[in-house]
Formats: C-alpha cells, structure tokens, sequence
C-alpha cells in the first residue's frame, strides 16, 4: 500500500520515484526529432542488427505483421526480413529499399 503524507494526505514519494517521475514527463515534453526513426532504422541496417518485434513497431508506430506464406514487409524506404526469435519476439533484419 502506499504511504500517505500525513500533513497533505497525498502519497509520500521516494527520491528515486520522483526522479523516474520528472524523467518521464520530460520524454513527453521533450520535442521529437522527426527523421530520428528514420536514422535509427538506417544504423541497423547498416551495422546488421536484428530487432525484435516490440522494437520494429516503437520505429515504425505499426506491429510488424507479414502476409501467410511471406517472410518480410516493406513501410516506406525499409524492408523488415523476420529472421529467427529474440526472445518470445519475432527477430527482424532491416533492409534499405532504393
């Protein structure tokens, strides 16, 4: 249960949850670079990585989903390969599309 301030009767917070709480407020606050997905997705088809699903979908704001009897889908200049699990996730391999 939470501890109540007993002079406000609001919760008592620790530092360490006042700090995570300034943090995410700040991400909200904070303007977004709109290329920055973009960039993103470039390094790790440049350097080879393999993203999970949960990821791929936080850089495309869309669920990597791909067609019955396909292994890849493409959203704008990318190409998303399923290529093995990280995890419980699918694994995906991000290629440029020219």
């Amino acid at each position: 249960m939470d501890r109540l301030d007993t002079t406000t009767g609001q919760p008592d917070l620790a530092l360490g949850e006042v700090v995570q709480l300034v943090e995410a407020i700040a991400r909200h606050l904070r303007p977004a670079e709109p290329l920055q997905h973009l960039k993103e997705l470039q390094l790790a088809a440049t350097e080879g990585w393999l993203l999970s699903s949960s990821e791929v979908e936080g850089l495309v704001r869309c669920k990597p989903r791909v067609k019955k009897g396909e292994q890849q889908f493409t959203r704008g200049s990318f190409s998303f390969v399923r290529s093995g699990k990280i995890g419980n996730q699918s694994a995906w391999k991000i290629v440029r599309v020219n």
